[in-house]
């Protein structure tokens, strides 16, 4: 054990071989696919740790900065292979077991599956399917060593071994033996890790994550050990003790054992019954109860502890209104979007770019030069929220109309662009598509006229006739 801050003491034992600390070492519990599982079926703590941020990460999807055309096909061919719930089952289950992928099923045309996928040779009609699978049924097989491959590192071969309801694939059902465990080339698998494995980890393991369950399991049995305890004392809750004179004779013989039941058995029901306990004179009786004003919070301490070890918020993850005064958890919620949107494009960005390459080229989808997703916000503002900020929008786009930095027409487009990116008003994109100005008011409409229509519209002035002199009266 390291001396904190470099300090030992010998005398004390401190840092030293004397040190109580010096005992402590750090371990990993590597458990086995089925008793992960079985945490996740078997207790609804676990089985949230692993939905919600799953859940989070693809509920509210992709919004396409494109045309309505283009994204009608592209949402069209989402459903066709099922993107979304495989990008959320292979999250799911990488969470759950540690190591998942998605598998890429194309036409023979296209290569045997441990060759290479070229998807720039990829046409319409090649993708067959997508398909989502667990370690050990896929694990890595060797590593691609060529220090001159942008791939250097990285798995190059997997081996799949086919997995069905009922039992792995025997030999009898397939048209060999050797197709029992096959290879399958890594541009064919997107890998997911639940949580990656560092260095050392990975230089002794075929897989390429841990379970999500692996650093929060003794966090997670102690939530689960403390909710028992507490049930269980709640049983006891009030406590009926009789004091009988000589028990342990009567308790010697069966006999006797029979008529101490028969005895109380009769005391109990005349108790429920007529609300009395009668009792012979020598026989004493008294009832206590068990307090439990501190295991709340000692319940609400382990659920917090669960809820950071598991990176979730406590009003997401139980659903618990915040207490204290003016305490909303909007903070708390905020941060953990922030956390979710991070996840989204450090692992699903990178597998839908990947997955779309090959699904758009398969159904003869061009992806525009200017088309792009963004992940939709999980955080939605209320009407009321909606209402102010857009009231404090249009406050600024007049503060900014006042300074005179940027020209009418500038500013008028980008506050069109900002309100069709708001959806303020349903509608307002396809409005715009089809006016002849794209939204913006044509600057010239309400202009001044310039020196040279002004010259154009002026007219000779008219002299006034003039009056006749009237004569003089003399």
């Amino acid at each position: 054990m390291f001396a904190l801050d470099g300090f030992e003491n010998l005398v004390a034992g401190i840092a030293g071989s004397r040190d109580k600390a010096s005992a402590s070492s750090w371990q990993v519990e590597q458990r086995a696919p089925l008793e992960y599982e079985a945490m996740y079926r078997s207790g609804w703590l676990g089985r949230k740790i692993i939905d919600i941020p799953t859940d989070d990460m693809t509920r509210k999807w992709r919004a396409w900065d494109a045309d309505d055309a283009f994204i009608k096909r592209v949402e069209d061919t989402e459903k066709k292979f099922g993107t979304r719930e495989h990008v959320t089952k292979a999250l799911r289950w990488s969470r759950l077991f540690g190591s998942a992928a998605i598998m890429i099923g194309v036409k023979p045309r296209l290569g045997k599956p441990d060759e290479p996928l070229d998807v720039s040779r990829v046409s319409e009609g090649d993708l067959l399917y997508l398909h989502v699978e667990i370690a050990p049924y896929l694990t890595i097989q060797s590593w691609n060593n060529d220090l001159l491959s942008p791939d250097f590192g990285k798995p190059e071969l997997y081996r799949y071994q086919p997995f069905r309801h009922g039992g792995s694939i025997g030999p009898s059902e397939m048209t060999s033996a050797a197709s029992v465990s096959l290879p399958v080339h890594a541009s064919r698998v997107i890998p997911l890790a639940g949580v990656g494995l560092p260095p050392y980890a990975a230089l002794q393991s075929n897989r390429w994550g841990d379970s999500v369950f692996t650093s929060i399991e003794q966090t997670l049995n102690t939530a689960g050990s403390v909710t028992a305890v507490i049930a269980s004392l709640l049983m006891e809750a009030k406590l009926d003790v009789i004091k009988v004179k000589d028990l342990a004779a009567w308790a010697a013989t069966s006999d006797g054992e029979a008529k101490l039941k028969k005895r109380f058995a009769l005391a109990m029901f005349l108790k429920s019954v007529n609300n009395q306990l009668v009792l012979d004179a020598e026989e004493d009786y008294e009832q206590k109860q068990i307090a439990f004003s501190g295991l709340s919070d000692v319940h609400i301490r382990i659920m917090q502890e669960i809820s950071g070890a598991a990176d979730i918020p406590v009003t997401r993850l139980l659903g618990q209104t915040p207490a204290g005064l003016h305490a909303t958890g909007d903070s708390d919620l905020r941060n953990y979007y922030d956390s979710i949107s991070a996840k989204q494009e450090a692992d699903i960005r990178p597998l839908l770019d990947r997955i779309d390459a090959i699904m758009f080229a398969s159904n003869g989808i061009t992806l525009p030069s200017d088309a792009k997703f963004r992940f939709a916000p999980l955080w939605q503002e209320t009407p009321t929220q909606r209402a102010e900020n857009a009231l404090k929008k249009a406050q600024a786009t007049k503060a900014l109309y006042d300074t005179g930095l940027l020209d009418d027409e500038t500013l008028a487009t980008g506050v069109v662009s900002q309100l069709i990116e708001d959806n303020v008003y349903p509608g307002l994109k396809a409005a715009v598509k089809d006016s002849a100005t794209g939204g913006v008011a044509d600057p010239e409409a309400d202009a001044e006229p310039g020196p040279e229509e002004i010259k154009a519209l002026q007219v000779e002035p008219v002299e006034p006739a003039r009056k006749p002199r009237q004569p003089k009266n003399n």
